[in-house]
């Protein structure tokens, strides 16, 4: 089984996922998210993305690609949660064919652009105008089997509703 949380940076994905981790022991699921990718980068190359300059010789496209390809093989074996922010139609195309053979579970984590633009001041990790620009892009491109708003819940709650909805399907 795949846990697909997708929304906009500064969302709350990580925190969810942390809750969601701990509530659904003694069934355990990896946490792979893009960041697991982002962060095996040379900090000079994460230092450029983080503040907004030329990434390009980075080929972020196929990145993404190997990412779903790489939790595509995770899963085979693991039970696994995933995130990101899936801004195009290549990347859902990507996220729906290589992840179809697995049970997935597609989440949709919305908040509002305001309050995501404060928690993306408050970090201080993230490319400011990040979550603005994914903002009326991340949720195009799937129909979600559940959508949580985290504008004003806290990561527990949420980990909770999915957890909910897990247990009824």
């Amino acid at each position: 089984m795949i846990l697909f949380l997708n929304g906009t940076s500064s969302s709350g994905k990580t925190s969810i996922i942390k809750e969601l981790q701990e509530s659904l022991l003694p069934q355990v699921f990896i946490n792979f998210s893009i960041d697991s990718i982002l962060y095996g980068l040379p900090n000079s190359a994460l230092q450029r993305m983080i503040t907004g300059q030329d990434i390009s010789d980075l080929n972020y496209s196929e990145l993404e690609i190997s990412y779903i390809k790489t939790a595509a093989t995770l899963a085979e074996d693991n039970l696994v949660i995933m995130d990101t922010a899936v801004v195009d139609a290549k990347l859902a195309d990507a996220v729906l064919t290589l992840l179809s053979p697995h049970k997935l579970i597609l989440i949709g984590i919305h908040c509002d652009l305001e309050i995501l633009k404060q928690r993306e001041i408050n970090r201080g990790d993230r490319n400011i105008g990040e979550a603005e620009w994914q903002f009326n892009k991340v949720h195009q491109h799937f129909h979600y089997h559940l959508s949580v708003d985290t504008s004003h819940t806290t990561p527990a709650e949420v980990a909770e509703t999915i957890k909910q909805y897990l247990a009824n399907i």
